[in-house]
């Protein structure tokens, strides 16, 4: 009966662990969209509206810097405040806490069945479940193309991954992004 119920409560355990871990979205990528009834070679400048609010004026000036080169090389060029598209910027960050759990000290035993014995499996007397929690920080940014003229969004590019700690990566991971996100730009 002891047995029964240690066994359930570690199964428990190591079941709730794993739909946690595997439960959590995977948040790493870019996608984007746009409305496919529109010709985007009737855009030919931008200007940039809204920016993103970060505490970190130097890692939103990047951000900036990335879109705006982005679609410079895409053809577009800053056409001040009578440009054909608006670009607005967002980004934020959410933390999230990832689990994940390892149990050792059960699998194949020597001993218990047959009449002389044998290999069996070794039950889960002794099992040990160690379980981590991680706080990992994911950063999203989001740039949305307007017409200009009737204010209705026409593109949509987002970009999800985790933050490092060092401005380095965080600042190569955001230009990576952007580059990605506009590999299609205009679309087709």
């Amino acid at each position: 009966m002891r047995r029964t119920r240690m066994i359930s409560k570690t199964l428990t355990l190591v079941l709730a662990s794993a739909s946690v871990l595997f439960g959590t979205p995977a948040y790493a990528g870019v996608n984007v969209d746009w409305d496919n009834t529109v010709d985007f070679s009737q855009f030919k400048t931008f200007m940039i509206g809204k920016t993103p609010t970060e505490s970190d004026e130097l890692m939103t000036k990047r951000i900036v810097d990335d879109v705006v080169s982005a679609l410079e090389s895409s053809g577009l060029s800053d056409g001040g405040a009578d440009a054909d598209l608006t670009v607005n910027i967002t980004s934020a960050t959410k933390d999230e806490k990832h689990v994940s759990a390892v149990t050792t000290g059960f699998g194949p035993r020597w001993g218990g069945w047959g009449r002389f014995g044998g290999v069996g499996f070794g039950g889960w007397r002794g099992a040990s479940t160690m379980v981590n929690v991680d706080n990992v920080e994911y950063g999203t940014i989001t740039v949305d193309l307007v017409d200009t003229s009737n204010g209705n969004l026409v593109w949509r590019g987002i970009s999800n991954d985790t933050v490092s700690n060092n401005p380095d990566k965080t600042t190569k991971k955001i230009a990576k992004a952007v580059k990605k996100m506009f590999k299609h730009f205009p679309p087709e």
